[in-house]
């Protein structure tokens, strides 16, 4: 027999044999005997009730001081180093908030029952010091004052049913409406399947039984009163985030349909999915602040070194960066936080960055312009400018940057130091008055100068053209500034990425460094490139120690010290 049946008949056997033992009882009580035992009854129902409503309220306060892992040490329960780390993070306001869904769906309901009955017990001895302080006996009773008590017997058994019933009501309501959610709004979909299956299967019966219904209409009050907690100084029913996690394991089975999913590739499809799991939890206070607070948690962890991403330099940085910003999201930001985090996901998709087996491949990623002319540096800096609350992250991009112009593996002190070095001189270009030169060409030569200078130094160069429009762009754009910032450095790079992708030409690398193979662009301006080789634009410089690749022609004027 399904579970679903067996259920349904568990329904009516419970009222109805409730029922019927209340009746025996009070016939065999008589009415004033069975009118106290009812009273007892009554009174258990109310010290229960009110003892587990504010059950929650109690719990919460006592977790106020405590982290989650003061809790796993309470129960003995040891976690690895990573995990230790990230449960210190989660402080006792956010273990509260997690907790309270099962607690306040579950587990309070359920003691509500158990307590119900214990307290029942309990004062069965004042029951009985009652009755024979009153003189109430069985032997006082005749057939009338019997079929009384049985009559208030069976109000009793409704009662204990109504006890029971209530937080097993309650529960199927959170079933139902989650099922009806998946099923309406996410119909064909594999997670929807499965929710829907193991519904089907095993409650759809007992949800629509009458006596349910009737528990449900009359005393459905008493489950919200468990379910309902304070969050924030505002009243919340913590069942409407079964809604959410539901809407949220739906999405991500959706990303899996097809078999189309792929994490460093991601479809138009996959992005709407995403968004949309973004956006399920936005309107339920209390998931934002669960969801915010785990978030923020996630980015203490990374603080403190107990998060690592198993991915490759120079995103690593830039990753960990996106995640330890991300330590202060609070419900206020959390949305705008995740879709910017997401953004920046997508972007390194689209432009084949996550995709790149090797630096160099990923080096040539970020050189894709767009229609503006914009390289994938500088709109990936236009879309951390988006959120102020990211655009504190331009050095961490400016570091990125220079560690692949320099070819680095990963951001390391020389990569800082060089930043500290342009930026530092950049300043003293900034800080050039116009007004001790006497025309606009001694200005602008005085300016290209002090950049030339300081790009040569630390191994990188441009040629007059590029540094012309470098020029050009620095004058433009910060000319009139009183000192140049880490959000100025990251533009700067990102427009020395637009200039030297848009120009085809390659820097001058230090001594000592390869040129990988694949890190010219395909096509440049009066430059040929046949299959399988690379051509070297006349008139550039190869430094002492350069290896030059198979297949890379050298042209007549090039010099080979």
């Amino acid at each position: 027999m399904p579970l679903s049946e067996i259920l349904n008949l568990a329904v009516y056997g419970i009222a109805g044999g409730l029922a019927l033992l209340g009746a025996g009882l009070g016939f065999i009580r008589g009415l004033s005997r069975q009118t106290m035992r009812f009273v007892t009854v009554a009174a258990s129902f109310v010290l229960s009730l009110v003892v587990c409503t504010g059950a929650f309220s109690w719990f919460q306060s006592y977790l106020q001081d405590k982290t989650a892992l003061d809790l796993l040490n309470k129960f003995g329960i040891s976690l690895s180093e990573q995990l230790t780390v990230f449960a210190e993070q989660l402080e006792g306001e956010e273990a509260a908030y997690i907790l309270a869904i099962p607690l306040t769906v579950a587990i309070i309901p359920l003691t509500f029952v158990s307590m119900f009955f214990i307290v029942s017990a309990i004062l069965m001895v004042p029951y009985i010091f009652v009755c024979g302080i009153l003189g109430f006996t069985r032997g006082a009773n005749n057939m009338i004052t019997r079929g009384l008590g049985a009559a208030v017997g069976v109000l009793q058994g409704l009662l204990i049913a109504v006890v029971v019933l209530v937080p097993f009501d309650g529960m199927i309501d959170i079933a139902e409406e989650a099922v009806t959610l998946a099923e309406s709004e996410h119909p064909g979909f594999k997670n929807t399947e499965q929710i829907g299956s193991l519904y089907h299967e095993n409650i759809d019966k007992v949800a629509s039984n009458p006596i349910l219904k009737i528990v449900d209409d009359n005393f459905g009050f008493i489950y919200d009163r468990f379910t309902d907690i304070d969050v924030e100084g505002e009243k919340i029913n913590a069942s409407e985030v079964i809604d959410d996690a539901v809407e949220l394991y739906v999405y991500y089975g959706e990303l899996g349909v097809g078999a189309d999913f792929n994490p460093k590739l991601l479809t138009e499809a996959n992005k709407e999915t995403i968004d949309q799991m973004l956006n399920s939890f936005g309107d339920d206070k209390l998931m934002t602040v669960i969801v915010s607070k785990m978030v923020a948690s996630t980015g203490k962890a990374t603080r403190a070194g107990a998060l690592t991403l198993p991915i490759d330099e120079p995103l690593n940085t830039l990753m960990s960066a996106l995640l330890k910003n991300l330590a202060e999201s609070n419900e206020s930001n959390i949305e705008a936080d995740l879709h910017t985090f997401a953004e920046i996901y997508y972007f390194l998709s689209d432009e084949g960055v996550l995709a790149a087996e090797d630096i160099s491949v990923m080096f040539s990623s970020f050189l894709t312009l767009d229609e503006n002319g914009n390289s994938a540096f500088k709109r990936l800096s236009m879309i951390l400018d988006s959120n102020p609350r990211f655009a504190s992250l331009s050095s961490t991009l400016s570091e990125i940057a220079m560690d692949m112009l320099l070819q680095n593996s990963g951001v390391d002190q020389d990569t800082v130091e060089t930043i500290q070095d342009v930026k530092s001189t950049l300043n003293t270009v900034v800080a050039i008055d116009k007004e001790n030169y006497a025309t606009e060409e001694e200005y602008k030569g005085a300016v290209s100068e002090e950049i030339n200078n300081t790009l040569v130094n630390n191994g990188i160069a441009l040629e007059e053209e590029q540094l012309n429009d470098l020029t050009d762009y620095v004058i433009e754009n910060y000319g009139d500034k009183e000192e140049f910032t880490d959000a100025d450095m990251a533009d700067f790079m990102a427009k020395y990425y637009d200039i030297y992708a848009s120009s085809g030409k390659t820097p001058e690398l230090p001594d000592g460094v390869e040129i990988p193979e694949g890190l010219l662009p395909p096509t440049s301006e009066g430059t040929e490139t046949p299959d399988n080789e690379t051509e070297i634009p006349d008139g550039v410089e190869i430094p002492d120690g350069v290896e030059i690749p198979d297949g890379v022609e050298i042209p007549d004027g090039v010099e080979i010290p």
